[in-house]
């Protein structure tokens, strides 16, 4: 098994290199600093938007999720340090549901949570293992659009499938020779985040290939590809993974301190960022979120803040599961 590197990714630091901008996308609005009071970051990882437009953030570092208005107005937070029902020990993935539900990986809790919209517990599943319905490192999760859960197993190198109550339902990537899961299908998928299309078909970014999968909702890998060597410089550790009304997918890169757009075939089109914490820069970007308004908010994690970009001539998101993940409407 590949082991997983969420602490060493934190502690590199690559060249500062100059904003991009080959992509029509503007930054329109910032949010957060480092810190823990209510509005502020401590590494925020995964994101997701609500029917209306409401922004959840997994605040990695302080334990908790928050909830902000598009435009970044505080309107409140929960969780807290622990492994009770509603605390969290390093959340990482989120997702909201068609229904109005909120779920939450934590990666030392090998577990997932569902919340309401305004963060009351509703129920949980999972502890560490590699059983069917256990985890290692649990990060990226998304709802697809009849309402199952997906997970994104890092440690354990698979996606696992459950129904919105935790009811474990199929997996795919990696099997490993234990009594629990024997044999090898497909050498491992590395995810960690995921979305789906207006089809349906899910788009893992995959660090097991330097690239992303697209497959179907049963598993059935449909298309793979290799994102190094593209645009102006390498994809390195592609991360959050969003798809706007045109089909094409944004994917995050950590390392290399950007954000680049692909065609829904995974053909380059362009990228933005840069390193660097002025407005359109980021340090370690990770999960990102594109709403039906033609918006993509990024988690900019070690500037401790949330990005907002606009899509220039991008046709509106009517339905689907996305980033790290939500659901949309329009």
């Amino acid at each position: 098994m590949k082991p997983f590197f969420f602490s060493a990714v934190l502690a590199i630091a690559l060249a500062t290199s100059p904003a991009l901008g080959a992509d029509p996308t503007t930054m329109v609005a910032q949010w957060g600093t480092i810190g823990s009071a209510p509005g502020q970051f401590r590494l925020p990882t995964g994101i997701a938007l609500d029917a209306v437009g409401n922004v959840y953030v997994a605040d990695h570092g302080n334990n908790r999720v928050q909830k902000f208005t598009s435009d970044g107005v505080y309107v409140g937070e929960w969780g807290g340090l622990g492994s009770a029902d509603g605390q969290m020990d390093k959340p990482y993935g989120i997702a909201v549901s068609p229904d109005g539900n909120v779920y939450t990986t934590e990666i030392n809790n090998a577990r997932v949570q569902k919340f309401t919209l305004d963060g009351l517990f509703v129920r949980k599943w999972g502890t560490i293992g590699s059983c069917p319905g256990t985890f290692n490192s649990p990060l990226g999760i998304m709802v697809d659009g009849d309402g199952n859960v997906e997970v994104a197993d890092a440690g354990n190198e698979r996606i696992q499938k459950f129904t919105s109550d935790g009811v474990y339902l199929t997996q795919w990537g990696a099997a490993y020779s234990t009594p629990c899961n024997p044999g090898d299908v497909d050498g491992g998928i590395l995810a960690g985040f995921m979305c789906a299309d207006g089809s349906g078909e899910l788009v893992v970014g995959d660090q097991s290939i330097l690239g992303a999968r697209r497959y179907t909702t049963s598993g059935t890998e449909l298309a793979r590809w290799n994102c190094c060597g593209v645009g102006t410089s390498e994809y390195s550790y592609p991360a959050g993974v969003g798809i706007d009304g045109d089909g094409n997918i944004y994917l995050s890169d950590v390392l290399r301190d950007k954000v680049g757009v692909f065609t829904s075939s995974g053909v380059f089109v362009s990228e933005f960022g840069g390193t660097g914490s002025g407005g359109g820069q980021f340090r370690s970007p990770f999960g990102l979120a594109v709403s039906g308004s033609g918006f993509v908010f990024v988690c900019d994690k070690d500037n401790g803040r949330i990005q907002k970009f606009s899509i220039s001539g991008s046709t509106p998101v009517k339905r689907g599961s996305w980033g790290s993940v939500k659901v949309l409407y329009r």
